[in-house]
């Protein structure tokens, strides 16, 4: 999907930077030579430790780079876990009340699609999924009500946190 696209244009910036490298420092050489008569490989008093920072540099644009789309992922997968654990708490508190299937059907539908979807980003920032979700709590509530309203917090709370969640991965997508 996106994310592999992602990675296969920053493998592809990488490999044609390192290729450019390579390119222009075997052309600085030959001109070098042809030019000056300096020859940077015999000339290590000047040249080594400037090829040298010049990798120092570049290895740290690199860690920059990975440590930024590892603390991103890492986040993604945060999120994406917070949402599924308070899904199943939801699910599994919602079977101590007698709820209708659909509030049952609604909530299998979300974890299933939680499931197909979560490292993608939707178009609506998975509004849609939350409301049917809330739409699903809410029936747990009303039923509840009626049978163990001690209950009735867990459910906005479940929602909640999925609700959180769901935001904050949408915005690191």
């Amino acid at each position: 999907g996106v994310r592999v696209e992602r990675l296969v244009a920053l493998a592809g910036v990488g490999a044609l930077s390192y290729s450019t490298y390579v390119l222009g420092s075997e052309a600085l050489d030959a001109t070098m030579v042809a030019q000056l008569g300096i020859s940077r490989s015999k000339s290590v008093a000047a040249f080594g430790p400037f090829v040298t920072l010049l990798g120092l540099v570049y290895s740290t644009l690199l860690s920059n780079i990975y440590s930024f789309y590892l603390s991103r992922q890492s986040k993604i997968l945060d999120d994406l876990f917070a949402e599924t654990y308070a899904v199943r708490d939801l699910y599994e508190v919602g079977m101590t009340v007698d709820a209708s299937s659909t509030a049952n059907e609604a909530l299998r539908t979300h974890a299933l699609r939680l499931r197909a979807t979560g490292f993608q980003p939707s178009a609506d920032d998975g509004q849609r999924a939350l409301r049917d979700l809330f739409a699903a709590a809410a029936e747990f509530e009303r039923a509840a009500a009626i049978e163990a309203p001690e209950l009735g917090k867990y459910f906005s709370a479940a929602y909640q946190r999925a609700a959180e969640a769901r935001v904050a991965r949408a915005a690191a997508l």
